[in-house]
């Protein structure tokens, strides 16, 4: 027999913002190819989610493409002014919360995480876990932090239910016994419906 769900946990960037619409709009305001932005984030983005890279040698890798002098940006500060809110997944989340525990298990830079609660770019819940890659040193999907996530919430891995828009990340955590999901930010509706239909709720007219 099954066990129920009993705590979920959401990725945030691709599942409650969207980050890629940030490059792209950055990309734009500052008249620089979209693949300079992207180079600089593929080549560094590990290393700042482990904490490893500081906020000033980050922003000024990113300056140097973006032709910004003087008196840089802190970085988490600067990105997260252009990210989005995926409205739906907000919505999911405030439909959850009231019958699951809820917590957050990111890959994430110094930083992010506290700007993007600031900025209503994470919903407002009762959230009772936030698992934040910077500050553990390790990032999905690497087991260990999956390790530190089952630990927080102290509960069976089969009882744990994942969101995240990397396969990968799922694969490590259904690896481990959880049930999860890969999030499609490009089929917001639809990613919204299959969790619904994972978790035995009634589809949303």
């Amino acid at each position: 027999m099954k066990k129920p769900i009993k705590f979920i946990y959401f990725d945030v960037g691709g599942v409650l913002l969207d980050w890629r619409a940030g490059h792209q709009k950055v990309a734009k305001e500052y008249n620089v190819p979209y693949e300079s932005i992207r180079e600089v984030f593929e080549a560094n983005w590990q290393n700042a989610c482990r904490g490893l890279l500081s906020g000033d040698e980050y922003m000024g890798m990113f300056a140097r493409v973006l032709g910004i002098t003087g008196t840089l940006p802190e970085v988490a500060d600067f990105w997260t002014d252009h990210f989005s809110v995926i409205t739906q997944t907000h919505a999911l989340v405030a439909e959850l919360s009231q019958t699951y525990r809820i917590g957050i298990l990111s890959n994430a830079e110094k930083g992010s995480m506290k700007y993007a609660f600031q900025k209503g770019l994470i919903p407002k819940a009762s959230w009772e876990v936030t698992i934040d890659s910077s500050q553990y040193g390790v990032i999905k999907p690497e087991a260990r932090i999956y390790e530190i996530a089952e630990a927080a919430v102290n509960v069976s891995p089969d009882e744990l239910f994942f969101i995240d828009d990397v396969p990968a990340h799922i694969t490590t955590a259904e690896s481990r016994g959880w049930k999860g999901m890969v999030f499609d930010t490009d089929d917001v509706k639809g990613s919204v419906k299959i969790i619904r239909k994972h978790l035995g709720l009634a589809a949303k007219k």
